[in-house]
C-alpha cells in the first residue's frame, strides 16, 4: 500500500469516527431521554441494577406516553424479588400507554409469583392476544354469532346452552 492510500485510508476512518461521535453527542443533546435509557439498558444486561435504576427513576415520568422507563423498572424489581413495586411500575407502564405487550407478559409473571393465578393468567392472556389483535378480533365476531344464533349465552355460567 502506498503512502498516499494509507493517508487517504487515514482521513476515511477518521471522518467515520468523527460522524460516530457527532452522532452520539447528537443524541446525547436531542434525545437526551432516549440516549439515558440505552445506558441504563447497557447497565441492567451487565447487572449493575443499582445503577440502571437510578437512571431510570431519573428519566420515568408518567405523563410523557413512554411507557418503557416505568416497564423496564417493573422487570428490575421484579429480578430483585420486590414484587409489590415490580407491579406498580408494570401497572404504570400499561396505563401510561398500553402498547407493550412484554409489559402484560412480565406483569403476570409479577402477579403469579404474588399468587394472584386469575390476574396472571388474564395478563398473560392480554400478552398473547391484545384485545387490539385480529385474534381477539375474530373471537369477539365468533362469539357474537354464536350468541345470534342462540348457542352460546353471554354472562351465563359455562356460556354453553
Amino acid at each position: 500500500m502506498s503512502a498516499s492510500s494509507r493517508k487517504a485510508w487515514s482521513r476515511i476512518l477518521f471522518i467515520l469516527a468523527l460522524l460516530i461521535l457527532l452522532f452520539l453527542l447528537g443524541e446525547l443533546l436531542l434525545r437526551p431521554r432516549v440516549f439515558r435509557h440505552s445506558l441504563a439498558s447497557s447497565d441492567y444486561r451487565r447487572g449493575s441494577y443499582s445503577q440502571a435504576e437510578r437512571t431510570w427513576k431519573r428519566v420515568q415520568d408518567a405523563k410523557d406516553g413512554d411507557p418503557i422507563p416505568e416497564a423496564s423498572l417493573g422487570k428490575l424489581q421484579y429480578k430483585r424479588g420486590d414484587y409489590a413495586q415490580a407491579r406498580q411500575r408494570l401497572e404504570e407502564s400499561i396505563r401510561e400507554k398500553d402498547k407493550l405487550p412484554g409489559s402484560h407478559y412480565d406483569l403476570g409473571n409479577v402477579l403469579y409469583r404474588s399468587e394472584d393465578l386469575d390476574a396472571a393468567l388474564e395478563q398473560r392472556l392480554n400478552a398473547r392476544f391484545p384485545t387490539t389483535g385480529d385474534v381477539f378480533a375474530s373471537l369477539k365476531a365468533l362469539c357474537a354469532e354464536g350468541e345470534a344464533q342462540g348457542w352460546l349465552m353471554g354472562r351465563e355460567a359455562g356460556g354453553i346452552k
